[in-house]
């Protein structure tokens, strides 16, 4: 999540038996019929159009837009709805930024074992249990655990510190673009972002960042929070095509942007993500292998700008895997609404590739 989240997650209001239910109940509504898909290929036509009905109903029970890419990997088979549209990050941006410190890594630019001094000025709000919490003064995190707590517990402090090693967001835009990923941007820290969504105009000195002086500035009137959230929704940056998310998680499962031990590394971490159990997970077997990273905004105004999860998930019975980008903004459903939207597509679409 991106800074100043700090709402806990609910409980499910609905039972797993109920919305396994809705599943079912948007399979059975699939398979009646419904107009052809927009941006699918490579899958059979009733198979896709089926597909297509659930991100549909998905999109509305979830109450905003959805964004949704597939590829089974070693099909080769894909699917999307809306996937060439770009949605905000929040951050998933972790995932790229993730890379770009490992590719440093790899380089012999930075070590895993440095100790990283952590200053009052560089702690950021966040998920309880942060770094922030931790070090209310500052302190020492290797960064190794700082790339852990970025991923695992999407760690703000943790981020804004590794994005300034490597240079800053645009030294991780440049490596994506080199990858051959040309639909994910990143162009900001979590602090320049929090400041851009509450409506900042005038950012205080960089040095006077303490977790006081950003929660004094970001505290603005509502009508300026609403303004700022029209033009978020709108800024490119920061953003992803759920296409090109699915591109790069390919390149990751494929480990074929980092060199062997960085590669097995970064998925390892991901595969331990607490985040967003209720998203891509929500729907899955409890043993499901699934190694993603989460992203979700504040909301503003009874509006939430971004409930995000990517990553790769492993079929049942050697069905092989599955890479998925899945994003919903503007959406106005609580929490459980959100999550539940992206779990009942990430169910289907595990439901159609293992039956491929």
């Amino acid at each position: 999540m991106r800074l100043g989240r700090t709402v806990p997650t609910m409980k499910l209001r609905t039972s797993l038996l109920t919305t396994c239910i809705f599943v079912g109940s948007l399979l059975a509504t699939a398979a009646c019929g419904s107009p052809a898909p927009r941006d699918a290929s490579q899958a059979s036509h009733a198979d896709t159009r089926d597909l297509q009905t659930v991100c549909e109903r998905a999109e509305h029970e979830g109450q905003g837009h959805l964004g949704i890419a597939a590829l089974h990997v070693e099909s080769g088979e894909r699917f999307a709805f809306h996937g060439e549209e770009r949605f905000p990050m929040q951050s998933v941006f972790k995932l790229p930024l993730a890379i770009e410190l490992l590719a440093h890594v790899d380089a012999g630019d930075l070590r895993l074992d440095d100790e990283v001094t952590i200053r009052p000025s560089d702690l950021r709000p966040g998920p309880g249990g942060a770094l922030a919490d931790e070090l209310p003064n500052g302190g020492t995190r290797s960064m190794l655990a700082l790339l852990e707590r970025m991923v695992i517990a999407s760690d703000n402090t943790a981020a804004d510190i590794l994005l300034e090693r490597v240079g800053g967001p645009r030294k991780v835009t440049d490596r994506l673009h080199a990858l051959g990923i040309e639909g994910v941007d990143v162009s900001r820290s979590e602090a320049d972002l929090h400041f851009d969504f509450t409506g900042v105009t005038q950012r205080p000195p960089r040095d006077t960042w303490t977790l006081a002086k950003l929660h004094e500035v970001t505290n603005t009137p509502p009508a300026v929070r609403r303004s700022a959230l029209a033009t978020y929704l709108a800024d490119p940056r920061d953003t992803a095509k759920p296409n090109a998310m699915v591109d790069l998680l390919l390149r990751v499962h494929q480990r074929k942007v980092l060199k062997p031990e960085s590669g097995e590394r970064l998925v390892s971490i991901l595969e331990r993500t607490t985040t967003g159990k209720k998203r891509l997970r929500g729907l899955l077997p409890p043993e499901t292998v699934v190694a993603h990273k989460t992203g979700m905004s504040d909301t503003t105004d009874g509006v939430t700008a971004a409930t995000n999860d990517v990553g790769i998930i492993t079929l049942p019975g050697n069905a092989g895997h599955v890479v998925i980008a899945a994003f919903l903004s503007n959406s106005k459903g609580d929490d459980d609404t959100r999550d539940r939207a992206i779990a009942t597509v990430t169910r289907a679409m595990v439901d159609h590739f293992t039956k491929r």
